[in-house]
């Protein structure tokens, strides 16, 4: 790939063909290798997984449709993929409708999906929230609550931990904070009770409104 800093000038055939690159067999053996020796016993905590090239949401449906296959052929406990609406809603359905999905697969971000997250929820594929990066890059809305009202499981993690802590805890605080703020803007009052979980609940007797935040297990994985 060449190194577009030094002021080369940019070719799109070249800039196609890198984001096209898919594993070869070599890779695919070397894998395949990795998971029996290391990672042979079903029992064991350590899982093998797989993840994505970057550029898998923005693949020709032609050329996702083999990168899925592969990985499967692989036998990863779980695939995961940084994702989000740029591939659209139909694209997603025909992966899906053709089975090409892995059975256990969790996507990262998501955060300008719509329709999409239904689809997604109904065919038990998990979504993965990052909000230390996804806020502070500015990629859009934060999907855990909406993807959870949708019937989908939506887990926490962290993302670029080469400069950012690598703190779970402080993913879920600030996931806490988005969501109240969100809550507070819609709602257009002060919340009269606040709990561990950002989930809106139906106002009691004699209050105007009442945000339940303690049922923590809808972001569970």
């Amino acid at each position: 790939m060449p190194n577009y800093f030094e002021g080369q000038d940019i070719r799109s055939d070249v800039v196609s063909d890198f984001l096209l690159l898919a594993p070869d067999d070599w890779h695919d053996a070397n894998a395949s290798g990795v998971h029996d020796k290391f990672f042979g016993n079903p029992r064991q905590r350590l899982r093998f997984g797989v993840a994505l090239l970057e550029a898998a949401p923005y693949l020709p449906l032609a050329a996702r449709q083999p990168l899925l296959k592969r990985a499967t052929s692989l036998d990863p406990f779980l695939v995961t993929s940084h994702w989000d609406s740029a591939s659209g809603d139909s694209v997603i359905g025909t992966l899906l409708d053709q089975g090409d999905w892995p059975e256990r697969t969790s996507l990262t971000h998501c955060n300008h999906m719509s329709d999409e997250l239904g689809t997604l929820a109904r065919a038990g594929i998990g979504i993965c929230i990052t909000p230390d990066i996804e806020c502070g890059m500015g990629t859009g809305p934060l999907v855990a609550r909406r993807f959870v009202d949708q019937g989908g499981a939506a887990s926490l993690g962290t993302d670029l931990s080469s400069y950012l802590r690598a703190d779970i805890l402080q993913q879920a605080r600030i996931l806490l904070q988005v969501e109240r703020k969100s809550l507070a803007e819609t709602a257009g009052k002060l919340p009269t009770k606040i709990g561990w979980h950002a989930r809106p609940s139906r106002p009691s007797i004699g209050e105007a409104s009442t945000w339940d935040f303690c049922r923590t297990s809808q972001f569970a994985p």
